[in-house]
């Protein structure tokens, strides 16, 4: 039997075909193999964007409403829920010192009970404000220091206004002053003896 002849042509193109699925199948290993190393190598939140997304922490920030210790206790409410906070902890101490200046601006005026109010409660709050202390403009000494020199003043205007026969003044003063230290015998039996005589004058007209 004479042999199998096939011409050049065609055996060539069986060549090619056998050849073209080998690299297809190659190159389909290749790129599945190269898309497995590239999820590898993603990062976690490339393939998962939601997965670790934190939301911001939302501070309550107080509203200052002119009451001062409606406003320390709002601010030392957040401040205990969020003691890290550094912004929420400059709001608080600036809040504070505004309070502090507003007094002394008051003293100035000689709005001497308004300011005693406010000395008062920056005082009476002070331990509260131990955690940030060195960060405000003032310590409990000089707090302690304007309370009492105040107190003074609204003491002496008061015996002044007494003497000079301005009972309502003397009493206002007075009060002012008991405000602040509603157990000082002398100065409450003062605001009682100007009121009898008063009463009395009254009586008399």
């Amino acid at each position: 039997m004479e042999g199998f002849y096939i011409p050049k042509r065609y055996f060539a193109i069986l060549i090619l075909l056998m050849i073209f699925p080998a690299c297809a199948q190659m190159k389909t290993g290749a790129s599945s193999q190269t898309s497995i190393q590239e999820t590898a190598q993603k990062p976690v939140h490339e393939t998962s964007p939601k997965a670790f997304v934190r939301e911001p922490v939302q501070v309550k920030r107080p509203q200052v409403n002119g009451d001062h210790q409606k406003t320390i206790d709002a601010y030392k409410s957040e401040h205990a829920k969020c003691p890290n906070d550094q912004s929420l902890t400059k709001e608080y101490v600036n809040s504070l010192d505004e309070m502090e200046d507003a007094a002394d601006k008051e003293f100035e005026k000689e709005n001497y009970a308004s300011a005693c109010r406010t000395y008062n409660i920056l005082l009476k709050n002070y331990p509260a404000f131990k955690s940030f202390a060195s960060m405000l403009s003032f310590n409990k000494a000089k707090l302690n220091k304007k309370l009492t020199d105040c107190k003074t003043v609204l003491s002496k205007k008061g015996f002044q206004e007494y003497r000079a026969g301005n009972l309502n003044e003397a009493i206002a003063l007075w009060q002012g002053y008991l405000a602040v230290d509603p157990h000082n015998a002398d100065i409450r039996k003062a605001v009682n003896t100007a009121t009898l005589q008063q009463k009395n004058l009254q009586k008399k007209q």
